[in-house]
């Protein structure tokens, strides 16, 4: 079994759809740590309020942020207190698929230590999409029951999809590598890309994690240029360096992607201000 850990900060907005999801996925977890990173009072009030009133409220660890840490320091923080050795990631505002969860956790037990990620694909669902479990009861996303589809290498950032921070079981023997990166933007893309430097990780070729497209700021749109510049420079001072040249090779494609991708973000909306 496994605990959940769930970032919160001002999702209110989503709240009764992240219940419902975690209520169904409750038999199957050791424990549900909200960690809340000092949302308002408003926000805090409401959030208490649905775990006091929630049939599972037994299984749900509320805890409270005294000062704004952002959500990798937030995410550890919920993964220490569950002492569980995996643990699920969820933000608040995307959700478990209810079936086929069941496919990742069965391989959880027979993963040796030097995996740090099991994980799956994500389906995209609209913004104001209201969780239903019945909406997922027709899966035939049935592939992963297959030995042949289990998916464990090495780090190989171009064959296999990109591990998504919600959505993913962390082995939390690595949950410290979450802390070694000062960006307070992108902090999960630095993540991956040095954990899956130093560690092994399993795909497993069926959706695992349902995603909300288009929600407002996810991609730091409103960024200014001292934590780009921050990001950047986390991105390129990692201490987790890799012998392999193939892997180091990779691992430095993508660090200038994302760099790049920064950067010209910034460009494209200065000028787009002054059209």
């Amino acid at each position: 079994m496994y605990s959940i850990v769930v970032p919160f900060f001002n999702k209110s907005k989503y709240i009764d759809s992240l219940f419902s999801n975690l209520e169904d996925m409750s038999a199957h977890v050791l424990s549900i740590i909200i960690v809340d990173d000092c949302s308002s009072s408003k926000e805090f009030s409401t959030l208490k309020s649905k775990v006091d009133t929630s049939p599972i409220k037994d299984k749900i660890n509320l805890v409270r942020n005294e000062v704004n840490m952002g959500v990798q320091k937030t995410r550890v923080k919920g993964v220490e207190i569950s002492g569980s050795k995996w643990c699920f990631l969820l933000d608040a505002d995307d959700m478990i698929h209810p079936y086929n969860i069941k496919l990742l956790e069965d391989h959880l037990s027979n993963v040796d230590e030097s995996v740090s990620i099991v994980y799956g694909a994500k389906q995209n669902v609209s913004e104001d999409y209201v969780y239903n479990q019945e909406d997922f009861s027709n899966s035939n996303d049935k592939a992963a029951t297959n030995i042949n589809h289990i998916i464990s290498r090495e780090s190989d950032f171009l064959n296999y999809p990109t591990p998504p921070m919600s959505g993913l079981f962390l082995n939390s023997n690595f949950s410290n590598v979450m802390m070694d990166n000062s960006a307070q933007w992108g902090e999960d893309i630095i993540f991956y890309l040095d954990v899956l430097t130093i560690s092994k990780f399993i795909f497993i070729d069926t959706t695992a994690s349902i995603y909300r497209k288009e929600v407002l700021d996810s991609r730091g749109s409103n960024l200014d240029f001292n934590k780009r510049l921050t990001f950047i420079k986390s991105l390129f001072l990692s201490k987790y360096k890799n012998k392999k040249l193939s892997r180091k090779f990779m691992s430095m494609i993508f660090r200038c992607y994302y760099a790049s991708r920064c950067l010209f973000s910034l460009v494209f909306k200065r000028v787009k201000s002054l059209c």
